[in-house]
């Protein structure tokens, strides 16, 4: 009878382990509903099944999934800026994507000593063209995890003219992205990727 309900518990604690895992490598390909909905159910799930459990440990859904309609709809506003950024910066309306950007420009300005430094245009447009930033089409932004209140973090993968995915020299096909809600709407904080 020990024996049972040693392999019974064992059984449980690799089925737990093994959704943590795939919970952690597939959330960001999963919709922010699904997610949204499906965390609550696992954690009662997990509460209801093991009396150790600490509850707490659900709270880290906050530092994932926002908590509040408001907060589900400011992450959209979020990813949807993101994503207009690169469009802007990839079909040449450097004007309209400057607007959605909030990061300095010291780099852009170093880069280009004889333009104007307050012709934001005009130093995208440099950036794009001559100093070797890659302003692509995002082909991929994955689910953004929840900084702060009002800062958010995204996974995006860039497409290139032939559709296949961007790597950079290391290799890697995935960076990282802060978008922030100032007074007067959401802003993304970096360039598109580097690449001589």
């Amino acid at each position: 009878m020990k024996k049972n309900i040693f392999l019974w518990v064992s059984f449980l604690i690799n089925v737990f382990f093994l959704a943590m895992v795939g919970f952690y490598f597939f959330t960001p390909y999963l919709d922010f509903a699904v997610i949204q909905k499906s965390l609550p159910r696992m954690c009662r799930f997990i509460e209801n099944a093991q009396s150790d459990f600490n509850p707490s440990l659900c709270d880290l859904k906050n530092s994932i999934v926002p908590a509040s309609p408001d907060l589900a709809a400011s992450l959209d506003a979020a990813k949807m800026t993101l994503n207009n950024f690169f469009n802007l910066l990839s079909v040449g309306d450097f004007n309209a994507a400057a607007l959605l950007y909030g990061g300095d420009y010291d780099m852009l300005r170093s880069w280009n000593p004889t333009a104007d430094p307050n012709d934001v245009a005009e130093l995208w447009k440099n950036g794009c063209a001559i100093n070797g930033l890659q302003c692509m089409k995002a082909k991929r932004i994955f689910m953004g995890t929840l900084l702060t209140p009002s800062v958010f973090q995204f996974i995006v993968e860039f497409q290139k003219e032939d559709g296949s995915i961007f790597a950079a020299k290391d290799g890697n096909t995935r960076f990282e992205y802060i978008v922030n809600n100032v007074d007067n709407g959401f802003v993304v904080m970096q360039a598109p990727p580097y690449q001589e």
